[in-house]
Formats: C-alpha cells, sequence, structure tokens
C-alpha cells in the first residue's frame, strides 16, 4: 500500500472518528452537530468539528436536547427544575464513560424504556428480541425514540412532542456502565432461580416510566411498586395471553359504546349516568386521565376520566358522533416491574359536532390506550388464589387532523 493510500485511509478514519465523536444540539428548528465543551445556567457552548478552533455560545434557553455519542442525553429545560442535581448530571454528559451498553433502548410515546435487542427495521416497525428471549414488533409511530447501544440515536416524532418524553425517562435511563453490570448480573443468574423484578426489569420488559413531572396538561402517575414476592402469583405463561388481549380490545370497544351514549342527546340523565359509572369501572381508578386535543388549539388536555365522561354529557352541539376504528394492539401484553403485564392499544376516534344539523366541527384523533392485567386476590372456598384482570389506563393523543 503507497503512502498516498495511507494518508487517503487515515483522513477517512480520523473523519469517521471525529462524526461518532460529535454531540447532537436540538434547536426548536435547527438541528446542529459539534462538541459540547461546557453547559452553564445560561449558556451552552460547542465547537464546531469542522472548524475545532472556534468555540460557539448560544443561550441555553434556545437548546432543547443535546446528544452525546453514548447514548447519554440532556433535556435542557429540565436543568432548571433538577436544583443541585443539574450540575452532576452536565458533569456526566460533558464526561461521558466509555460505551459499553449491551441493549438498544426504545422510548415509546407512553414513556416506557423497553430494553431490547434489534434485529431489524423497516420504514413502519422496529423488530427486537426482548429480555425473554421473545421476538415481537413494535410500531414506529408509537415511538419517540430509539437509543442503539453503539450510542447512535434517531427521533421517531417531532421535537416538541420528544422533549416532554425524554424529560420524564431521562432518569430511568441507566448510563450504559451501570447498564452493563445489571445486564451482566441477570445473565449470569443461576437459570433455577427467579430473578428479581430489578433485574428483569433491564432485559427489555417495559419499563413503567415515574410521571414525576406535572404541569396543567399533564398528570404525575406513581411508578408502580417493585414486586416484592415472586412466588405471590401464579407465571401468566401458563394463562392465554390471546384471551387477555381479546378482552382488553373488548373492553376498548366497550368504552366507545358507552361514550356513543352519553353522546346522544336523547339519552336522559339516569342512563348517562349509569353509563359514565360503568365506563369508569373498565379502567384501573379513577385517577386515569384521558388527553383531548382540537384543531387551531394549541397543546393538549388532560382530564381524569369521569370529569371527562360528565364533560361529554354537557357538550353543547345538538348532535354528536364519535367513531371508533382501526383499535389494533401496537405494543402486545409484557410484564412490568410490578408484576402486571402492560400494553399499548391504538384507535382512531372520528369525532363530529352539528348544530341544526349542520357540521360545525370535525377531527380525527390518533390515540393510544395503555391497558394493564393486573393481578388481584379471590377467595374460594376459604382459599385465597390470584386472579387476573384487563383494565384499561391513561389515554394520550399521537395525532389530531381534519
Amino acid at each position: 500500500m503507497n503512502k498516498v493510500s495511507v494518508y487517503l485511509l487515515t483522513v477517512i478514519f480520523l473523519s469517521s472518528a471525529a462524526a461518532r465523536a460529535q454531540d447532537r444540539i436540538y434547536f426548536p428548528n435547527e438541528i446542529k452537530d459539534g462538541k459540547v465543551t461546557d453547559i452553564t445556567a445560561d449558556k451552552i457552548k460547542f465547537r464546531n468539528m469542522e472548524n475545532p478552533g472556534s468555540v460557539y455560545s448560544v443561550s441555553r434557553n434556545k437548546v432543547l436536547l443535546v446528544f452525546n455519542n453514548a447514548g447519554e442525553f440532556l433535556v435542557i429545560p429540565s436543568l432548571d427544575d433538577a436544583g443541585n442535581k443539574s450540575s452532576s448530571m452536565i458533569r456526566e454528559f460533558l464526561q461521558p464513560p466509555v460505551n459499553t451498553a449491551l441493549n438498544d433502548k426504545l422510548v415509546t410515546l407512553q414513556n416506557f424504556v423497553i430494553y431490547c435487542h434489534i434485529d431489524r427495521e423497516d420504514d413502519n416497525n422496529v423488530y427486537y428480541t426482548s429480555g425473554n428471549h421473545r421476538k415481537t414488533h413494535i410500531e414506529k409511530s408509537s415511538l419517540a425514540l430509539i437509543i442503539y447501544k453503539d450510542g447512535r440515536h434517531v427521533l421517531l416524532t417531532e421535537i416538541s412532542q420528544a422533549v416532554p418524553v425524554l424529560s420524564k425517562v431521562q432518569d430511568q435511563i441507566n448510563p450504559p456502565i451501570a447498564e452493563a453490570a445489571a445486564v451482566k448480573q441477570v445473565a449470569t443468574a443461576p437459570s433455577n432461580q427467579h430473578n428479581t423484578a430489578e433485574q428483569t426489569s433491564l432485559t427489555a420488559e417495559p419499563k413503567i416510566v415515574s410521571k414525576e413531572t406535572s404541569s396543567a396538561t399533564e398528570k404525575p402517575v406513581a411508578s408502580p411498586a417493585p414486586r416484592k414476592d415472586n412466588n405471590a402469583a401464579e407465571d401468566l405463561e401458563a394463562v392465554s395471553f390471546r384471551d387477555y388481549e381479546k378482552k382488553a380490545l373488548q373492553k376498548t370497544e366497550d368504552l366507545s359504546a358507552y361514550l356513543k351514549i352519553l353522546c346522544d342527546k336523547n339519552t336522559n340523565w339516569q342512563e348517562a349516568d349509569k353509563a359514565i359509572d360503568q365506563a369508569v369501572a373498565l379502567f384501573i381508578n379513577e385517577d386515569a386521565t384521558v388527553q383531548t386535543s382540537t384543531i387551531g388549539k394549541e397543546g393538549k388536555t388532560n382530564y381524569k376520566i369521569r370529569d371527562y365522561l360528565k364533560r361529554l354529557k354537557l357538550i353543547k352541539y345538538d348532535k354528536v358522533q364519535i367513531e371508533w376504528t382501526n383499535i389494533q394492539y401496537v405494543s402486545k401484553l409484557r410484564k412490568g416491574i410490578d408484576g402486571n403485564y402492560y400494553g399499548i392499544i391504538s384507535f382512531e376516534q372520528v369525532f363530529k359536532g352539528y348544530i341544526e344539523n349542520s357540521l360545525i366541527y370535525s377531527d380525527k384523533t390518533r390515540k393510544n390506550v395503555e391497558v394493564v392485567l393486573k393481578a388481584y386476590n379471590r377467595n374460594s372456598n376459604g382459599k385465597t388464589q390470584i386472579s387476573w384482570d384487563v383494565l384499561l389506563s391513561d389515554i394520550g393523543v399521537r395525532a389530531t387532523k381534519a
């Protein structure tokens, strides 16, 4: 190999290495690559790797998100709420450890983190192997972010929609070194022993993320308590998942039927109140929320399920039509860290409001509803047995259009 070839290969290698070492900086309407060198209370400084001699400085409030080459990220607006913790978060981001991640990570729009090994992708789906060696897939339309084990990442939604999700899961995504140690511990556990809930949660089951922040449109939801006794309930491998998944779809359709009753102006108050009670009974508790959005109005609003149903009963149109179509799973039932099973069902809601037989407003909204397969104690012949029921949880908006 001549000197010219060696030189060209060296340049290519160094250019490739520099590209991998770069950070990615997300602004509201722009993305820049560079190397972040400092983050202060009011400034973010970075170098352009094509012109490494110059240091650029931008106002911190103009930056939404930064990623480093180890797959770690900082949601910049969240640093203001992190208090004293923000300095250590910044330090760890600026000096990332060597990337030793063993798993890819899928972050869903429902604030779940799925640890897995991605087998392949196409335009619409990610096909992956979970920690229990099950091969499955998830629609890309239900994901906010993919972090690959080599540190690369891909945002699959608008930055304005991704930031609230990532601010909730930021503390839940383990640093590569900690993750590697935890996964190694799971992988080397004796096969004749049950893994703990904490270990299981690191092997690609959906991680139920703690929603610790709140705003006018977001409801804080506590993380499920870790399962204390792995032998306290029967393993659902002995139960037909298909039956429970059908039951979850049926409950989603039942909720749609109750909404139609409430939207019918011929329904009397007694029937409406009964429909509200029956609809609420489909949910895991009355703190479950329904998210709404309106064309021409920015943002989304969350209502507790009973409040949402009452508002629907009082809607000021002469006639309302509401239809749920294309009801299907985007995430099958998978075990959470609390021992229950979680899944996501997607559907399209078509809403039409009439006054004096004239269509005044209509929209089509793609929504996701979380379903929970929850264990409970049942007394039978003086003995306590573990039984399961499928319940609905939060309903979120993915997109609304005319």
